[in-house]
């Protein structure tokens, strides 16, 4: 009989953007401000890593791995 299994993955992107500031934190924090605003968005963006694990309703996991 088939069972329910939890599968999680997880992808890590990235993207590059170009933002005029007066220094360096200034320009982390409109990086930030940009990201939360919606106006930085990584889509699709590059692919740096993804992983998957997956556990069942008895507390049975298999660990995070690369794939």
């Amino acid at each position: 009989m088939a069972r329910k299994y939890n599968v999680v993955i997880e992808e890590v992107v990235s993207e590059n953007f170009t933002i005029e500031a007066d220094n360096i934190h200034e320009a982390l924090k409109i990086a930030e401000q940009g990201y939360k605003n919606g106006k930085f968005v990584l889509c699709p963006g590059h692919l740096i890593a993804k992983q998957i694990s997956a556990n069942d309703e008895k507390g049975n996991y298999v660990e995070w791995y690369e794939f």
